[in-house]
């Protein structure tokens, strides 16, 4: 079965961060990863509710980070994916449903 690459994922936003290099041993097979800037968001196509972490472009950082600096958790947004679906390009923000609450 030929899988399909996801130019789009839509879903609520629960975190955006700078991870760190690092490396574990998981299930007895040594993992290591890069440093990155990470979306962390609940799909809304997931039909498990599983939670995701995207990958920003690394030239793509600072612009992405200061666009989500004032969105608020929970808003729903869109990821633009890159051609090969494996890193955010854009992200577009669809509703940012706590920004007219006035708790916040």
């Amino acid at each position: 079965m030929k899988s399909r690459i996801q130019t789009t994922v839509d879903g609520l936003i629960m975190n955006d961060a700078h991870r760190s290099k690092g490396s574990a041993n998981i299930d007895g097979k040594e993992v290591a990863w890069d440093e990155a800037y990470q979306i962390t968001l609940l799909p809304i196509q997931e039909k498990k509710g599983r939670v995701r972490k995207y990958s920003v472009a690394k030239d793509l950082v600072g612009n992405i980070e200061k666009q989500l600096a004032e969105v608020n958790w929970g808003a729903y947004i869109s990821l633009e994916m890159s051609e090969d679906g494996k890193t955010v390009i854009a992200v577009n923000v669809i509703c940012d449903w706590a920004e007219s609450l006035s708790i916040f």
